[in-house]
């Protein structure tokens, strides 16, 4: 079967964002305009992928680390996690462009987590939605 230029978009987007791994299969949503992809591919070292590694840290912290807890304890929580990390994972750095990368992906979580505030928070009063919003907003500095 042929493959379909959506097939052939993706495929291109992971050879580029790493040129090792292999596409083994893809779902696409939309969400409005913004275009989503969820990928799951191969490292040559046959280990099954769906997200880079700092993608997953990313998304794991932001579940692990609460907005409401003090810095230093953010601080902690995440020196914590990323030690144990290491530690298990022969060879793994959070050298500046994993923590870079990663930034990137906490503030897509963080939005991604804003545009579907209304969906989520459907049971929540409005007071409520804002609340939940200003605390993202304030996660990201805006």
């Amino acid at each position: 079967m042929a493959e379909t230029p959506d097939e052939a978009a993706v495929r291109e987007m992971v050879r580029l964002c790493a040129p090792e791994w292999i596409l083994r299969a893809h779902e696409r949503s939309e969400f409005g305009t913004d275009f989503v992809c969820f990928v799951t591919c191969d490292t040559p070292e046959g280990e099954p992928l769906g997200c880079p590694p700092a993608h997953n840290l990313a998304k794991v912290e932001t579940h692990l680390v609460a907005d409401t807890d003090s810095e230093p304890r953010q601080r902690e929580l995440r020196d914590t996690f990323r030690t144990a990390y290491a530690a298990a994972r022969p060879g793994w750095t959070f050298d500046a462009d994993t923590e870079g990368r990663m930034a990137t992906y906490t503030l897509v979580a963080r939005l991604g987590t804003m545009a579907c505030l209304p969906l989520w928070h459907e049971e929540k009063s409005a007071d409520e939605r804002d609340a939940v919003e200003r605390r993202h907003r304030a996660a990201l500095g805006l």
